[in-house]
């Protein structure tokens, strides 16, 4: 049928208790992603489709988008080149200090260059320029903002299911005060990747 999830579902009955059992999967190598257990009375039967679509439909929302997330992070580019001008780009942007910040911005301009399909390098493009108007290393903030949003904006459009991505949204809505939105975009990050420790950390901000 060329679909890439399946759903699947049996039912158990046992006296007057109904046991749902639910399993999603991949379709292509029945690798399965999650699975649960809906248990009722038989005097609930009226109620328990509704229990089962929400519960399912809640759980799809969240579970489809991990299992793209984590096929995506596990071959971000093919392109030797810009991964490691992208991870030399994160050893310098780490460093926390206008010098470092600005070779960071250029090598991950190197990495866009080699692949610029490479969302992570937009990502941690954005980033360089967060630090430029945040710790102020540049006294034009308006357009390191601007710069900032264009960078979020083109990571997004190519892998909107990338952590590191949704972290950095998280921050550029950060330098305009959305602050609502930016713990939007960490929970999001947090929910594609539950370990990443920066999503975590940056969570607890406001």
């Amino acid at each position: 049928m060329g679909v890439r999830y399946l759903l699947t579902g049996s039912v158990a009955v046992d006296g007057k208790r109904c046991v749902v059992s639910v399993e999603l999967s991949h379709a292509e190598d029945d690798q399965v992603i999650w699975a649960d257990r809906i248990e009722a009375t038989m005097d609930d039967l009226l109620q328990l489709p509704h229990a089962m679509a929400t519960q399912i439909v809640a759980a799809l929302d969240l579970r489809i988008p991990m299992a793209e997330a984590a096929r995506t992070m596990s071959v971000p580019t093919e392109n030797l080149d810009a991964w490691s001008s992208y991870h030399r780009g994160l050893w310098h942007m780490y460093r926390f200090n206008a010098h470092d910040n600005e070779i960071a911005g250029h090598m991950f301009d190197r990495a866009i260059a080699a692949d610029s399909r490479f969302a992570r390098a937009y990502a941690g493009l954005l980033y360089t320029h967060f630090q430029n108007a945040f710790m102020a290393y540049s006294q034009d903030k308006e357009t390191e903002r601007n710069l900032s949003r264009q960078c979020a904006e083109r990571g997004m459009e190519l892998d909107a299911l990338d952590p590191f991505t949704n972290l950095i949204m998280g921050r550029s809505a950060l330098l305009v005060r959305d602050f609502e939105n930016s713990r939007s975009w960490f929970e999001r990050s947090r929910n594609l990747s539950p370990n990443y420790a920066a999503a975590i950390y940056n969570s607890s901000w406001g």
